[in-house]
Parts: structure tokens; C-alpha cells; sequence
């Protein structure tokens, strides 16, 4: 029953005592092979805004408030809940300004997941989850792209003429390390 669709499951990848938690979903899918070799489990899981990609209003929905607000509010929907209760924790969501004055509308038909993705790109903005092993919970972020922001770290190694000690003053990523990965193969022997 550990691996049943609808358990979350978080993965950690390391040496030894050394493990770094890489992230979370929640199981979708199961199979079982019992083919002339070993037998085996394919385990397919998803982080939860597979679901709000599946989720959409009845009829058309008028949101006349922030969109970060717009982004706690669907987040909350109570669709949104598992095993473990709510899936989603809103709480690193920062109150964001309203950039126009007119209202949002989510269209008939259209899924959560498609209503603020289009929020977010419109202002450039992220939208991701990322799990979070303290609350045991996907944190929902929506706002301005980290990877794209002015650098405000420099790495200075060990000049001991300037700093007692290493410091990190300046750095500009290139690239977003996070979205690398596009499949995890776990094999237990």
C-alpha cells in the first residue's frame, strides 16, 4: 500500500548519511511486471499541479483581487487535498500589487493550473512547487523569476587580504539548476 495512487512520495539522492532531498510527487500510476526476468514496479507520480491542470470551474470565474491572492485562493481549493490533507502550502506566497485594475477572469473550461500559468506570464512571473520535507507539503511560489534578477552575490575565494574568510558577495546564474532533471530512475537491487 506504500506505493498506492494518491501516497506522496519524496526522493533523496546521496552517499551514506549524506542525502539531499531532490523532490516530491504524487503517485499517479503503479504497474507491476512479472516478465521472465525479475519482477519490477513502475512507480509514475507527478507534483500536484498535474491536478490543477485537470481542475476547472463550472462556469467563468471573476477574481477581483491581487493575483497572488487569486494564486492562495485557488491553492486552497479543497481539490487540492490528499492523504495527507491540503497538498498545496500557500504561506511563501508574498502579497504582490495589483498591476492593472480590472478583474482576472478564469474562462469556462479553463483548467486552474492554465488560469494562473497565464497570470504568471503575463507578468513574467514563475509558477512551480517545490516539497517541502519540514511541513511534508508542495510549496506553491509564484512571483518574479529568481533566475532572471539582478545578481547580488560575488564569490571571493580565499583572500585573506580582504575577508577573514570566504565570502559569497556576488553571483549571476546562468542557468536554473532546479528544471534540469527531467526523469529520475530509481533501481533497487
Amino acid at each position: 500500500t506504500i506505493f498506492s495512487e494518491g501516497n506522496i512520495m519524496w526522493l533523496y539522492m546521496g552517499y551514506g548519511s549524506d542525502m539531499k532531498l531532490i523532490g516530491g510527487g504524487e503517485i499517479v500510476k503503479r504497474e507491476f511486471d512479472y516478465g521472465d526476468t525479475v519482477p519490477s514496479c513502475t512507480i509514475t507520480a507527478y507534483e500536484p499541479l498535474h491536478r490543477m491542470a485537470n481542475t476547472m470551474p463550472d462556469k467563468a470565474v471573476i477574481y477581483k483581487t491581487r493575483s497572488s491572492d487569486i494564486v492562495k485562493q485557488i491553492g486552497r481549493k479543497k481539490e487540492y487535498s490528499g492523504a495527507i490533507g491540503a497538498l498545496f502550502s500557500v504561506d511563501k506566497i508574498a502579497r504582490l500589487p495589483v498591476f492593472t485594475p480590472r478583474s482576472e477572469v478564469q474562462k469556462f473550461e479553463e483548467t486552474d493550473y492554465h488560469f494562473l500559468r497565464r497570470l504568471a506570464d503575463v507578468r513574467g512571473w514563475n509558477l512551480y512547487t517545490r516539497f517541502d520535507e519540514q511541513i511534508r507539503k508542495f510549496q506553491l511560489y509564484y512571483g518574479p523569476d529568481v533566475d532572471k534578477q539582478e545578481g547580488i552575490f560575488r564569490y571571493e575565494y580565499n583572500n585573506k587580504s580582504i575577508l577573514v574568510e570566504d565570502a559569497i558577495l556576488q553571483f549571476s546564474p546562468e542557468i536554473s539548476v532546479i528544471d534540469q532533471t527531467a526523469e529520475v530512475k530509481i533501481v533497487s537491487v
